[in-house]
């Protein structure tokens, strides 16, 4: 089968090509990333990776707030989605965790009843605890999530893979424009449920089976300085969704320790490695340039005693979320 992966990224320097080599090593033969208005080396590093065959990459333009959509419509005309079988969109903070035994995306699908939408619920990882931006792979520094159950009695957002000869393009978490009739449509989720086993509303279900065979590992909030730059940028897809104390709270989940993805980082770390040496050795050294750019930027909010980054940061510092919660 073929399974193409779609994508909109800005100023995600750090983690793009741990992000890439990482669901290239589990499956997804193409790569489709759309990318708006960056100056943190991400423009560089996808440029290298589409030269190299491993991704296609396009600059994205779209009024504020409509990057994301803009770029599912135009991964939509792409010859690889309109080939694909299997087509998932994804954010770069996002991370598809196949627990079907052999970890692959093929494996995922080998695992589910027939269907053509398979709903995978999130599982939203915290800071941990960490303050500074990390030279370490974000899947091996932030291994505190939410309760593993609690997908069982919470409605949990979750994205969707999709067959595109069943829809014709990506949604932010569902995909969009049916093309066959609705006594075809087939859901299940990430445990291989049927629609009517499990609660469902909008965008956000429940899990009886606790994400069995695959989960999206989301780093929502990932350090507290990381996060600050997350606040000074903005959201992707909602211009005027605030980006502060309120958000780190309610999303800064680190109940309990999985380290099911952390276990692979050896194995992306080597996959970021070929990928670097058969670049001429560009790929690392950018994400290093990259890693120490965010630093400098979090560095310069920081030296301004006014601002009210400085604020959100010590707020996080104070409250760190390392509690258990519901």
């Amino acid at each position: 089968m073929r399974y193409t992966l779609v994508a909109t990224a800005k100023n995600e320097g750090p983690a793009i090509l741990e992000w890439v080599a990482y669901h290239k090593m589990i499956g997804f033969e193409t790569i489709i990333i759309y990318q708006n208005d960056s100056d943190d080396f991400t423009h560089e590093t996808l440029k290298i990776l589409r030269d190299m065959g491993e991704i296609a990459y396009f600059y994205n333009r779209a009024e504020r707030g409509r990057h994301q959509v803009k770029a599912y419509k135009r991964a939509a005309q792409q010859a690889a989605f309109r080939e694909a079988q299997w087509v998932l969109a994804l954010d770069l903070d996002e991370f598809l965790l196949v627990r079907a035994d052999g970890g692959t995306v093929q494996d995922l699908v080998d695992a589910m009843p027939e269907c053509n939408q398979i709903m995978l619920n999130w599982k939203r990882f915290g800071g941990a605890g960490k303050t500074r931006i990390s030279q370490d792979l974000v899947v091996e520094t932030f291994t505190l999530a939410e309760d593993e159950a609690r997908v069982k009695t919470r409605l949990t957002p979750f994205k969707t893979m999709f067959d595109p000869n069943a829809y014709t393009r990506c949604g932010v978490h569902r995909p969009q424009g049916q093309l066959i009739p609705e006594d075809q449509v087939r859901i299940c989720n990430g445990s291989g449920l049927p629609l009517n086993a499990y609660e469902h509303r909008n965008f956000r279900a429940k899990d009886p089976g606790q994400r069995a065979l695959a989960q999206i590992n989301h780093y929502i909030t990932k350090d507290a300085a990381s996060f600050v730059l997350k606040s000074y940028r903005g959201s992707a897809h909602q211009a005027n969704r605030a980006i502060d104390r309120k958000y780190w709270t309610r999303r800064n989940y680190n109940s309990q320790e999985d380290l099911l993805l952390a276990a692979r980082a050896d194995a992306i770390r080597d996959r970021m490695q070929e990928l670097d040496a058969a670049s001429g050795g560009r790929l690392l050294d950018l994400r290093d340039q990259a890693i120490e750019l965010h630093r400098s930027r979090f560095d310069a909010l920081m030296e301004d005693s006014a601002t009210v980054y400085r604020d959100l940061y010590t707020y996080c510092l104070e409250n760190p979320g390392l509690a258990i919660r519901d």
